[in-house]
């Protein structure tokens, strides 16, 4: 019932979005599931077809799927859960089950496939295929996406959780700041040194 129009809509009809525009509507998205998660609960479904624009806004809908947690972690209901979306679902959220224990690397990982099919106006490969053959970032070179950007959603998108940006709040942090990619006048910008140190530190730490 509310008022706008489907992200996914919006991206097919435009077929793909600017890294500008991605990036803004994904730290709007971001935003509301770290919101979420402070209050313990996971959406565990989140995709374009799951975010309405209104007003230039997102709003993150259809919680068919979320899950509250108590003070300890430990989930309020033994209620099972559905598997999400192939392409926005990690490979382990396949496996869970209401009695494990709050998981935010599973909203983080469908976040980076968020941010990749606003890009490329594609479905994102579904996480055994990136298990299996490494994350293909052609797609995304291909239409000029900076470099960062396309190491964030590499690093988001890991099938390993434990090597997974582990946060919604540390994938908003890595995140580009979208009004220097809109001055720099395409998708290529320079990166502060803050920036890179992040990067680097975060991909370091992953390879081990």
């Amino acid at each position: 019932y509310l008022d706008g129009k489907c992200l996914d809509d919006y991206v097919a009809e435009n077929i793909g979005l600017s890294e500008y525009e991605s990036i803004k509507f994904i730290r709007q998205i971001g935003t509301a599931l770290s919101y979420m998660h402070s209050q313990e609960m996971l959406h565990m479904d989140v995709k374009p077809k799951n975010v309405m624009l209104k007003d230039g806004r997102c709003v993150l809908i259809d919680f068919g799927l979320a899950k509250q947690y108590d003070e300890q972690g430990q989930p309020e209901s033994s209620t099972g859960l559905g598997a999400g979306t192939a392409g926005y679902a990690p490979l382990e959220q396949m496996n869970y089950s209401g009695d494990k224990e709050f998981a935010p690397t599973i909203d983080v990982y469908a976040l980076g496939a968020t941010l990749y099919k606003m890009l490329t106006s594609k479905t994102p490969p579904p996480a055994s295929v990136i298990l299996n053959d490494g994350f293909d970032r052609s797609e995304l070179e291909t239409i000029n996406v900076s470099s960062d950007t396309i190491d964030i959603i590499t690093m988001a998108m890991e099938p390993m959780k434990k090597k997974r940006i582990q946060s919604i709040d540390e994938f908003l942090t890595l995140l580009p700041n979208e009004e220097n990619i809109k001055q720099s006048g395409d998708s290529k910008r320079r990166v502060s040194s803050e920036e890179t140190e992040i990067l680097e530190k975060n991909n370091n730490a992953r390879r081990y």
